[in-house]
């Protein structure tokens, strides 16, 4: 069973204590905030020289015979013969004669015939986050293809000629990669302060996948549900470990997953990552942006159109996050900004994840840290509990929490077993509304390290009892050091009323 952030909604005891109780699954009056995506990913064929760009959902996880894949182009969203706002329609046409697989505008073109129907329905103007879909002709081979967005495919030196006709606007995905950087090359982007780096993924929504301090790699990734990330939701769309309505920065539970996942294993080709709009790292300075997908897709069906396996479901808010690295010339210490942008207001509560840290398995013991129950300027010491490992949960068969609440300035901490190693999360109560948790997987035999099914985590959370529509804006505190100097970074932040 994958852990996902949406388990913190769930079943997080606190000293005997239920934070979040749940209902069965009511109707979700959110469906209207959610966007089922295709996905279109390209075939070739060598023996034919066919290029053949095809919504994955129509063959799943087998291939045409004679084709192999050469990885996701473009999510779009899914339609029928009734046009969504803002979009148009795509076909898939075939011309029998010269093998020859082409997109198109239109249903019929002389001499191809409507082979695979409505592939999709793109955005007929741009989006922000898409890329413009072109198609390319090649005389000689007899070849048309659809141009990959990232990088930028200009196959003029193969002797394509490009076609200047409008296939619309989708979101760029990232070929076959599990990890990939904003211009399309496999890898993360980098970016940090004078002591601390983080590596983001582009195929990913911009999640954090690498935190690294004094030569240590903090963070797990076994699946789109771990890293450092954002989520979210609706809390009356939960019912045991799923929510219906519960966007998460990186993806769902269809990406990159280990081959030991309870969940199906996904190729890179198949992954279900969040479309990123936006990435710059300047002046000690991240900035990312995404559309996040539901994480549990088949729950949901907007417009008609259910998501799954191979179709995605866009929620219609951003998350954005900004991290300033060396926050106040501090640089154990980086400022977490989250901004959620709400489509419409909401009357029902929500519920923002901002962050949760998902660490490697050796970061063994954890901490509370409590700042006081009121802000006192000048009183340079806050209060460190016991390791609390110990007294997390064991009833559940994978994943257990211990919930940490009542802080007005404080946080959690997590560090291996010299405590040489730590990063903890701090943030003070906004309006009421601040809990904590740590979290362990029990260990099932499925690896440990950043790729391993055994993670040790952290999350800051809070709960909103009304939406209104717009931005939403969290500040948190990542703290990496010693756990001395991570409890005397977070007695700074608690002078200064952060």
């Amino acid at each position: 069973m994958a852990q996902m952030l949406r388990r913190l909604a769930i079943l997080i005891a606190s000293i005997g204590v239920i934070l979040c109780s749940t209902v069965s699954f009511a109707v979700i009056p959110y469906e209207n905030n959610n966007q089922t995506l295709n996905i279109l990913h390209r075939l070739f064929n060598n023996s034919i020289f066919d290029h053949f760009t095809i919504p994955i959902h129509y063959s799943g996880g087998i291939l045409p015979n004679g084709y192999t894949t050469e990885g996701q182009q473009f999510y779009v969203p899914s339609c029928n013969n009734i046009l969504p706002s803002g979009t148009q329609h795509l076909y898939g046409l075939y011309a029998n004669n010269i093998a020859d697989h082409m997109i198109a505008e239109f249903a019929s073109v002389s001499g191809y015939t409507n082979d695979q129907g409505i592939m999709g329905c793109p955005y007929s103007t741009q989006v922000t986050g898409t890329a413009r879909i072109w198609r390319w002709w090649n005389m000689i081979e007899t070849d048309h293809l659809a141009a990959y967005p990232k990088p930028v495919e200009n196959p003029i030196a193969a002797g394509y000629i490009k076609d200047t006709n409008l296939f619309g606007y989708g979101f760029p995905r990232y070929k076959s990669y599990c990890e990939a950087k904003f211009d399309g090359s496999p890898g993360l982007d980098t970016c940090g302060g004078t002591q601390i780096t983080v590596g983001t993924n582009a195929a990913a929504g911009g999640a954090i996948f690498t935190l690294i301090w004094n030569g240590k790699q903090f963070i797990n990734d076994w699946d789109y549900g771990r890293q450092i990330q954002i989520a979210e939701n609706s809390v009356s769309s939960c019912s045991g470990y799923n929510c219906a309505d519960n966007p998460t920065e990186a993806g769902d539970k269809w990406g990159c997953n280990r081959t030991n996942s309870d969940n199906p294993p996904h190729l890179a080709w198949r992954a279900h990552g969040s479309p990123i709009t936006n990435y710059s790292c300047a002046s000690n300075i991240l900035n990312t942006s995404t559309h996040p997908l539901q994480w549990e897709p088949q729950l949901i069906s907007p417009n008609g159109f259910s998501g799954g396996e191979d179709n995605p479901v866009r929620w219609l808010g951003t998350f954005s996050k900004k991290l300033t690295f060396d926050f106040q010339s501090h640089p154990n210490i980086i400022q977490f900004q989250t901004t959620i942008k709400y489509p419409t207001a909401e009357s029902q509560a929500r519920q923002q994840v901002t962050p949760a840290v998902y660490l490697t398995d050796e970061f063994s013991k954890a901490y509370k840290y409590e700042g006081g129950t009121v802000y006192q300027s000048g009183v340079p010491r806050g209060t460190l509990s016991g390791d609390l490992d110990s007294s997390i949960p064991t009833t559940d068969p994978y994943y257990n929490c211990l919930g940490v609440t009542g802080l007005v300035a404080g946080g959690v901490i997590r560090c291996n077993a010299t405590n040489s190693h730590c990063l903890g999360i701090y943030q003070k109560h906004i309006n009421d509304h601040a809990n904590h948790a740590i979290c362990k997987t029990k260990p099932l035999g499925r690896g440990a390290g950043q790729y391993g099914w055994q993670t040790r985590s952290l999350a800051t959370f809070n709960t909103k009892n009304a939406i209104s529509a717009g931005n939403l804006i969290i500040k948190s505190y990542l703290v990496v050091g010693s756990l001395t100097t991570v409890q005397s970074e977070m007695d700074w932040l608690k002078v200064n009323n952060y």
